[in-house]
């Protein structure tokens, strides 16, 4: 009975230890998995993506120095934050949602048309018929800091011509 009451006294610590090792270890996972804003493109999409990890990496395949890697998100990544979000370097967004999110773009060219309705770029990846008929074009993100070296430009031509 004994060994049992300093096992449960001794729990709140052993919880404890587990959350803090946890914070830790997952800060380290980022820290290696991760770079810097000027190394890396962010693209942003409003509809469901089947493979953000396979779009990346077909993107992935245009880049070169400076951008290391290509991160692609679902909208619904930043459910609990906007600050990632707002920071993206592109969008995908339908017609419909443009007004919605105009306070992110940064769209000193007309804008970038990537599905029509019924075509477009990367439909082997972006699930488009969400919102059926529905336009989605591509915006550049006005916190981006690759609107300067041209690398947001690069990236939306790259994406226009997946299949």
């Amino acid at each position: 009975m004994k060994k049992i009451k300093r096992v449960m006294d001794l729990a709140p610590l052993m919880l404890l230890w587990l959350v803090l090792c946890a914070f830790f270890w997952g800060k380290v996972f980022m820290s290696l998995t991760d770079t810097a804003p000027e190394n890396k493109i962010v693209l942003f999409v409003d509809a469901r993506v089947s493979d953000t990890t396979a779009l990346a990496l077909e993107m992935e395949k245009e880049m070169d120095a400076p951008i290391e890697m290509v991160k692609v998100y679902p909208f619904t990544y930043a459910m609990m934050g906007s600050e990632a979000l707002s920071a993206a370097d592109l969008y995908i967004v339908p017609q419909g949602h443009v007004q919605e999110y105009a306070e992110w773009f940064a769209q000193e060219p007309e804008k970038v048309l990537i599905y029509d309705g019924t075509t477009g770029a990367a439909a082997q990846y972006i699930s488009y018929a969400d919102l059926p008929g529905e336009s989605y074009y591509i915006f550049y993100g006005k916190n981006s800091v690759h609107l300067s070296d041209g690398q947001a430009e690069k990236f939306a031509q790259v994406l226009l011509k997946l299949p």
